[in-house]
């Protein structure tokens, strides 16, 4: 059976290339900042994310954590 990680990706790489390479979306989140999602990765996607310097997560609620900080991050001016 495969086992699935996750990573984060701001909506600006949702193009149907990316999506095809990358893995299947799990869910979206809006967090009164950018879109971003998580994307449940494949074995094979996850070295594809790795090689385009996209942090991989072992569980989806490690990869929502960092959605919904980087997004209180960005509403308070930071990076």
């Amino acid at each position: 059976m495969e086992k699935y990680r996750f990573c984060v990706v701001g909506h600006t790489n949702l193009d149907p290339k990316y999506k095809t390479v990358t893995g299947e979306i799990l869910q979206f989140i809006r967090d009164s900042g950018p879109i971003q999602c998580i994307y449940r990765l494949t074995d094979g996607a996850v070295k594809h994310a790795q090689l385009s310097a996209i942090r991989v997560f072992e569980t989806a609620e490690e990869a929502d954590k960092l959605s919904k900080a980087h997004n209180r991050a960005l509403n308070k001016g930071g990076a």
